[in-house]
């Protein structure tokens, strides 16, 4: 038995394989598909489509027979990637390489052996598309040309495949860095949130603390609370600018990487299943629209109103948004009829209307087919 030489560059052939991902012992349906033809073509009993790799033969590819794999010291095809078209072993008895072969002395008892090498665009012999029968026989120059065709058939099966698997990648990479926008824009919220309540307590609260102390004083003090009432009123005065001021100048950071509907339905899949209550959304009409600003003030509008809708009596929401001369969103639930005041109040009481009104924004309250509808609409700012 002779070995066959290895090819020349063979670490590179060896990379361009590895880059397929496709080694292993499952044969694949595409691949004995292609076997399953081959044998209906040439009439001989066994067809494969192997893949040679630095020690192994993988059978990725069958037809008439059960194996997975042999050495590749004792493949055939080794040898057939080492010439450029198809190699034809009409009787391995009477060949030097291939007499005492364990394939062909032992109990498979091969004779005749076709394989004409499986190219990638590169050039490199990735494995081969071969034939046996366990008597002697002949390919004609007609069926090595089929035999040629059908490698290639399987070199385009190995760049789909490619394809396919460079597509799941990048899916897997958009899903997460998606994961991670969205993870980065709640911290976002929760870093707001952080900085408010050190603002309130570090500060505001002091400055209120000094204005009663003010008042205080001046409870005691006839001569001197002209004076005192003024400081504690100028105290309040300050207090509540810093409050308008903190309650208008949160403003999320801007998200340029996804779409702004992109953003929204990742942040809905995330949350919904935290609520009792089915939600559903339509943003087909801001389908990859760049208002990534507006879509983080969105998320905060609509994560606010969820919270609200948590605590009434529904079985579902229904969440529109449009893009037309301004960003609106549509709020809509199955909740029972409310006074107007009533509903009006728990947009204020949500901070969904501080958070409109510094965007420049408007709310709207209004029922639509015995639904309940709040309308946000924003100016548009990219």
């Amino acid at each position: 038995m002779i070995l066959a030489d290895l090819p020349d560059e063979e670490e590179m052939r060896l990379l361009e394989l590895n880059s397929y991902d496709v080694l292993g012992n499952e044969s694949e349906e595409d691949f004995n598909d292609l076997a399953t033809l081959a044998v209906q073509i040439f009439n001989y009993p066994i067809a494969l489509v192997t893949l040679i790799d630095n020690n192994h033969q993988w059978f990725k590819g069958k037809s008439g027979t059960n194996e997975t794999g042999n050495s590749r010291d004792l493949s055939f095809c080794s040898h057939t990637i080492l010439q450029d078209n198809v190699m034809v072993v009409e009787d391995a008895t009477k060949d030097k390489r291939f007499f005492d072969n364990p394939v062909v002395a032992g109990d498979f008892n091969i004779r005749f052996y076709a394989g004409a090498p499986i190219l990638s665009p590169a050039g490199y012999k990735l494995g081969t598309v071969c034939l046996f029968d366990v008597k002697p026989g002949t390919l004609s120059e007609a069926d090595k040309k089929s035999l040629i065709l059908l490698a290639k058939q399987a070199s385009k099966l190995l760049e789909l495949r490619k394809k396919n698997l460079v597509i799941r990648q990048r899916a897997k990479d958009i899903i997460e860095l998606k994961s991670t926008i969205i993870g980065q824009m709640m911290q976002v919220q929760i870093d707001d949130k952080i900085s408010m309540a050190h603002t309130l307590h570090e500060d505001l609260a002091q400055r209120i603390a000094s204005g009663l102390l003010y008042l205080r004083t001046a409870e005691n003090s006839s001569s001197s609370r002209p004076d005192l009432i003024h400081n504690a009123a100028k105290q309040l005065e300050e207090v509540l600018a810093e409050i308008k001021s903190l309650t208008y100048s949160i403003v999320p950071q801007a998200i340029n990487v996804l779409p702004a509907d992109v953003l929204i339905k990742e942040y809905i899949e995330k949350v919904a299943p935290a609520f009792d209550f089915s939600i559903t959304i339509n943003t087909e009409s801001i389908a990859e629209n760049n208002y990534s600003n507006i879509a983080v003030h969105a998320i905060g509008i609509i994560g606010q109103w969820l919270k609200v809708l948590a605590k009434k009596s529904i079985t579902n929401a229904h969440i529109a948004v449009n893009i037309e001369d301004r960003f609106e969103i549509l709020f809509e639930d199955n909740a029972a009829a409310a006074e107007p005041e009533k509903r009006k109040q728990e947009v204020l009481e949500s901070s969904i209307y501080d958070r409109v009104k510094s965007m420049h924004g408007s709310t709207e309250l209004f029922s639509l087919n015995g639904r309940q509808v709040l309308k946000i609409s924003l100016p548009l700012v990219e």
